[in-house]
């Protein structure tokens, strides 16, 4: 009896321990704040309206999707666009979509920067037909190209 309490305490004490660690781990982690998507948003709207463009709104519901292809690239250590946008958008109302994708950059201001230096991506970003985007900002926590704590982002247009 005696040996068998002595395992179930071990066990006990592995088990709290591999959770602690696994906490210590997740809040080691970077990770964007939900307040980075409607940030990246602010400075694509001001870079709109020095177009005379209209501002674009945020739909949420395209956050995750978008989020979830960053991730992808960041895994990958690549950028590259989500092969499954008309996917992403089965059920939405657009006549016009795409999608920007960009990474490495050391502030989000920086990361808006480099996308514009695209012309295909600045055109997308410029279209006077969209209307909605979703963001999904990730903080990279890999030692890949970018190095840790760099931004990557993919946006989703529609309209």
């Amino acid at each position: 009896m005696s040996r068998t309490r002595s395992t179930a305490r071990r066990r006990a004490s592995v088990a709290i321990f591999a959770s602690f660690t696994m906490l210590f781990a997740l809040a080691q982690a970077p990770a964007a704040s939900a307040g980075s998507s409607r940030k990246l948003l602010r400075i694509v709207n001001e870079t709109r309206t020095d177009h005379g463009l209209r501002p674009l709104g945020l739909d949420r519901s395209l956050n995750p999707p978008s989020r979830r292809h960053t991730n992808r690239m960041i895994r990958d250590n690549r950028i590259y666009d989500p092969p499954n946008l008309t996917q992403i958008l089965a059920g939405y109302d657009y006549d016009h979509l795409g999608a920007d994708v960009v990474g490495c950059g050391h502030t989000l201001r920086e990361l808006h920067r480099i996308l514009m230096t695209e012309s295909f991506h600045r055109t997308i970003l410029l279209h006077e037909d969209l209307r909605k985007v979703g963001i999904g900002v990730v903080v990279n926590d890999r030692n890949n190209r970018c190095g840790r704590g760099s931004f990557w982002a993919t946006e989703i247009f529609y309209g």
